[in-house]
């Protein structure tokens, strides 16, 4: 939909082609072919072309021959498998040999043809980061992608732009405030569409819209005609006629966007829907529009059809909700507990049906579980889908939050959750509620207040002291948790929420300096603890545990700790009476623990723990739901005689002005994992797969605080026995020249003197840059972004963590690259047998800077 100019995957994508007369069609095929056979391609290939709307004129832009970031989409956009096929071709088989696995009687030279239509939107987060440039443009900054399927484009573009989750119903436009819609539309960024809902709702034209933006005119007057629906809905009165009412639904309209329209209840749409027959059914997903039966189980809900197309068989049946759009804080690791859940359930021979909407996932490949139904993870359509399909009860506990947070309605709804209630986890989910339940059981937790507006600041402060966490429920320009350090901050940073009320409060909680944060996965069986596992994080609390990087087994906790953390842990498991997983993050000082949250649904590190541990948590989680608990399972947290190590994985390099600090805001979009005889072996290993180089040149320090200063000496001092040059800012070198370390002064930018840091940066004498930003400061914050931007720029390791950096440099000191072994996962399980055989093998300390022993007793 977005013209030349936007990445490929920052665009709305639609197939089949809506804008292509047949003539440009079939011209960039035969391109296509006579491209393919000139390199003489196997297997897949990915072309990208420029087209003139206005003429024949073309240009190929770039030839993948490989599988390309969209060969997902087009796989499950056409129900024709490209991977499969592509690695089958470069096995030697032919396409005539090849079962078109759609239709299971046609072969696989069919090209797709397509009697429906999909539309993929992006999904982006770019709010938060501060600094960031929000234009979207050649470099790609989503961080994952939905598709919606329906029979005309505007139908599946308002279920697209619903599954991405940003708080809109469809082709909204008043939730998002513009300063000008033209701008907005000129100027491509995430927002875009809806602010070409608003030019259209403000009477600007087609024609208009299309000068501004260059998109084809015939998606513009798709969206008008949203509109146009829109106006009728208001004036319609209620109730909406059945035809009507068929028509909205057809054009994509959620029961929620008609109610908010039409002045009435998301349950008073569908109580009217039932009444009218205006019911969905399936549709199966066919490859070669209705010339040939289908067999498949790919199936999507659509009003514009009087027949059910799927098919059942006779076993019991369970729906898995899926984990929905990849972004910040939700990922692959939801996508793998799915597919687990799943899995399990065919094991203990049930029937399953997933839903889900994202290209990307293999819970989205058909053939993994008995029927997919790809659509959109909505209460309307669960509602939906459990009036076809009847199952015997809803997984909502391995999706993530989004599954999740359906659990309260869809019991109200008569729906059975399988696993924990719908009341406990409601129990765990509200705040005032596991506040109280936490008293009542003798748990501690941070102090916090909800902050309406009309107490007076200083309250805060009284009750709660500084530092404090603050997080605002609804928020404008990018405003989001925070650590506030003072009163003067804590009103500047208030002032930035758009709203403050008794209906969205502001939760402030006491911020616990220097605590240490655990996370605790486990699975339980009415309220009894079958498994559970316990990662530490190297960085102390203030650091998402999305971003921080987690250690199993724990490294440097007490044994009273941990202790009392599997005591806790039992305790909520019981009172909340689990079954199934849950997640429980904790803050550790001086052997006093705090709950922070409890989450009873599958977490972003369940297959972290299960992949450390060898026990699948998800396999577990599901026989307990089912009724089914497993027998013999062993818990391995503590007794492992191996190290492993999660490191996050973050995207800096491609959003373009943010700063690359860490906080208690999410900011990473992957993660790695690996293992090692020890921590430190670990460690260099995960760094290393995040892209981590072990410096060589010259390490940059920039410290901030006379406590972190001292707090880095030792690691200074090593970094000097490993004879690598040292480059400070004024402070940090001025402490540690005192410490009687050779250090060479670069000057902040603010100082405008030379050498300065940038310049530094430039030459190449840095490879690796150590910035621990000081707690607050308005000019050492702006000093420290440009150290830590021209890093992240020039492609430099950076580290902003102090914990994370002390312990980086001692895994530096103590082993060498040649001494990081690739070991089968295998070997790992081998336990004490294998510990000598990898002594023997590994090659003696050559190159260590520090003695072997020089570690010992330090994590």
């Amino acid at each position: 939909m977005d013209p030349m100019g936007v990445h490929t995957g920052e665009s709305i994508v639609v197939a089949p082609c809506q804008t292509l007369d047949n003539h440009e069609y079939h011209l960039l095929r035969q391109v296509a072919l006579r491209t393919i056979r000139h390199l003489g391609i196997i297997g897949e290939c990915n072309i990208q072309y420029a087209l003139d709307p206005g003429s024949d004129t073309y240009r190929v832009i770039e030839v993948n021959a490989r599988l390309s970031r969209s060969s997902a989409l087009a796989s499950k956009a056409t129900g024709y498998p490209l991977a499969y096929v592509a690695a089958k071709l470069a096995l030697g088989r032919s396409l005539l040999e090849l079962q078109n696995t759609v239709t299971r009687s046609t072969r696989a030279f069919f090209e797709p043809a397509l009697d429906y239509c999909v539309v993929k939107v992006p999904r982006w987060d770019l709010e938060k980061f501060s600094e960031v440039t929000t234009t979207i443009g050649s470099s790609m900054k989503s961080v994952g992608e939905v598709m919606a399927i329906g029979r005309d484009f505007a139908e599946a573009l308002q279920k697209a732009l619903r599954m991405v989750q940003v708080g809109v119903c469809g082709l909204e436009g008043e939730t998002t405030v513009f300063q000008s819609v033209e701008e907005a539309i000129r100027n491509p960024n995430p927002y875009r569409i809806f602010a070409i809902a608003n030019a259209l709702r403000q009477g600007v034209t087609v024609e208009q819209i299309h000068k501004w933006s260059r998109i084809d005119p015939w998606f513009l007057n798709q969206c008008a005609r949203v509109i146009d629906l829109e106006r009728e809905i208001a004036a319609a009165g209620w109730p909406l006629p059945e035809e009507f009412l068929r028509t909205l639904k057809q054009t994509g309209f959620a029961d929620a966007q008609i109610g908010r329209l039409a002045g009435r209840s998301e349950e008073e749409v569908r109580a009217l829907r039932r009444e009218l027959r205006v019911t969905p059914v399936r549709r199966q997903i066919d490859t070669l529009a209705a010339e040939y039966p289908a067999e498949t189980n790919y199936l999507y809900l659509n009003y514009d059809g009087r027949e059910d197309e799927a098919r059942a068989g006779k076993a019991p049946r369970v729906l898995v909700l899926g984990s929905g759009v990849y972004r910040i804080g939700s990922s692959v690791e939801f996508d793998w507990c799915s597919v687990n859940a799943v899995r399990t359930c065919r094991a203990l021979g049930y029937e399953t049906i997933v839903l889900n909407h994202n290209p990307e996932t293999v819970s989205t490949d058909f053939d993994v579980c008995d029927r997919l139904v790809f659509d959109e993870i909505s209460l309307e359509t669960v509602l939906d889908l459990v009036d076809l399909e009847r199952p015997e009860g809803v997984i909502v506990s391995v999706g993530g939050q989004t599954s999740n947070n359906l659990a309260v309605q869809l019991a109200r709804a008569g729906v059975r959750i399988l696993g924990t209630s719908a009341a406990s986890i409601d129990r765990a989910e509200d705040r005032h509620k596991f506040s109280s339940l936490c008293d009542e059981v003798g748990l501690d937790q941070p102090r916090w207040m909800e902050y309406t507006g009309e107490q007076d600041l200083a309250e805060v402060a009284a009750r709660l002291g500084f530092p404090v966490l603050v997080r605002p429920s609804y928020v404008l320009s990018g405003a989001a948790m925070r650590v506030v350090w003072d009163q003067k901050h804590l009103e500047s940073f208030l002032r930035r929420a758009a709203l403050v009320s008794p209906d969205h409060p502001v939760v402030i909680s006491r911020f616990e300096t220097g605590s240490k944060e655990i996370e605790v996965d486990a699975v339980a069986d009415h309220g009894d603890l079958v498994v559970w596992a316990i990662c530490e994080h190297i960085e102390n609390a203030g650091v998402h545990s999305g971003d921080a990087t987690l250690v199993i087994p724990p490294q440097k906790l007490y044994l009273e700790t941990v202790r009392r953390v599997k005591q806790a842990t039992r305790l909520l498991a019981r009172s909340l009476d689990i079954t199934g997983p849950f997640n429980i993050q904790f803050l550790a000082k001086n052997n006093r623990i705090k709950v922070i949250e409890c989450n009873l649904r599958a977490s972003r590190s369940a297959p972290f723990v299960s992949k450390a541990t060898n026990v699948n948590f998800i396999d577990v989680a599901t026989r307990v739901m089912l009724g089914q608990p497993p027998r013999g399972v062993e818990n391995h947290t503590l007794d492992l005689d191996y190290v492993v190590v999660k490191a996050p994985q973050f995207s800096f390099s491609r959003l373009t002005g943010a700063d690359p600090t860490l906080g208690v805001e999410m900011a990473s979009t992957g993660e790695v994992a690996c293992f090692g005889e020890d921590l430190h072996e670990a460690l260099l290993k995960s760094l290393a797969a995040t892209g981590f180089r072990r410096p060589r040149r010259g390490v940059l320090l920039s410290i901030g605080g006379d406590k972190a200063k001292a707090a880095f000496l030792k690691a200074a001092e090593l970094l000097r026995r490993m004879h690598l040059p040292l480059y400070g800012t004024a402070g940090t070198a001025l402490f540690l020249r005192r410490h009687g370390l050779a250090v060479r002064q670069v000057h902040k930018e603010s100082e405008g003197l030379s050498p300065s840091v940038v310049e530094t940066l430039f030459t190449g004498a840095v490879d690796l840059v150590i910035n621990i930003p000081a707690e607050y400061s308005d000019q050492e914050s702006r000093d420290g972004y440009v150290i830590r931007r021209t890093a992240v720029d020039l492609g430099i390791p950076l580290i902003t963590n102090s914990q994370l950096a002390r312990v980086a440099v001692k895994a530096l000191a103590a082993r060498s690259d040649d001494q990081l072994l690739a070991l089968p996962w295998s070997a790992y399980r081998q336990e004490a047998a294998l510990g000598a055989a990898r002594a023997a093998e590994r090659p003696a300390p050559r190159g260590c800077a520090a003695p072997p022993g020089a570690m010992e007793g330090e994590a």
